[in-house]
């Protein structure tokens, strides 16, 4: 085990890691303070809104009404354009947990701002249906997870993130036909885990949790960070590499 410092018990780890082990997926409250995360998703919404760049998905699972009115919006790379969060990238209370999680070093992949505009007038923040991040990244021995800070509270009508508990443990699972997402019928929304939470809190679940997200409905626009990083035992099975990939966070 990476080194953790006296803020750890054994027996905390212990707990925290059984629970991930089995759920793949665990939520920390408050990595970082509330009002330090308010700020910084201020600043982060300004970088993604300026960018203008929507990703909401196309496919069966969202019809032609439903994605002309709805929006996401994010950036990649948050760090390299803002100081503030090349040391949020580097913040030891996030990574200390996260490698517990991960049961060692901690070491870098990509990041992400996301914004999920809320409601106005006919438009509003988009969905994502139940997919696993495997397909976009292969990576095995699977030791590798998506840390997602949230810099606004997020409550269930802003479309929180979804998460199937134990969906990990049967690995990467076959996708719709030409698309990166599994079929809804497989996972539906009331069996999964719904992640609210309060601006400066971290869910973080592994590569091959099935998780998804539900439209923004909400007046307030949905601001989170998302932190990839993996093991250094988790070896990357394609030839592409992430501009910063492979640097360690945390040893």
């Amino acid at each position: 085990m990476t080194n953790l410092g006296s803020e750890f018990s054994d027996g905390y780890v212990q707990s925290i890691r059984q629970d991930y082990d089995r759920d793949g997926c665990y939520v920390f409250r408050e990595v970082i303070p509330r009002d330090r995360a308010f700020e910084l998703g201020v600043e982060l919404k300004q970088l993604i809104l300026d960018r203008n760049t929507d990703v909401q998905w196309d496919g069966e699972f969202i019809d032609s009404k439903e994605r002309a009115n709805s929006k996401i919006f994010d950036m990649h790379e948050v760090h390299e354009v803002s100081n503030n969060f090349e040391a949020l990238r580097r913040d030891p209370q996030i990574l200390s947990r996260l490698a517990i999680l991960l049961g060692g070093p901690v070491v870098y992949h990509h990041n992400k701002g996301f914004v999920k505009p809320g409601a106005h007038g006919d438009t509003y923040g988009g969905k994502f249906p139940p997919h696993q991040d495997y397909p976009f990244f292969p990576h095995y021995n699977y030791n590798m997870l998506a840390a997602i800070i949230y810099m606004t509270d997020i409550t269930e009508d802003m479309g929180p993130v979804k998460v199937f508990p134990g969906s990990h443990t049967d690995g990467p699972r076959q996708t719709a036909e030409g698309r990166p997402y599994i079929d809804a019928s497989e996972f539906l929304p009331e069996d999964a885990l719904t992640m609210t939470g309060k601006a400066g809190d971290m869910v973080a679940f592994n590569l091959n949790t099935v998780h998804m997200s539900g439209p923004n409905k909400s007046l307030m626009d949905r601001v989170s960070w998302l932190l990839q990083v993996k093991h250094p035992d988790a070896k990357n099975l394609t030839e592409y590499r992430e501009p910063n990939e492979g640097e360690v966070l945390w040893s």
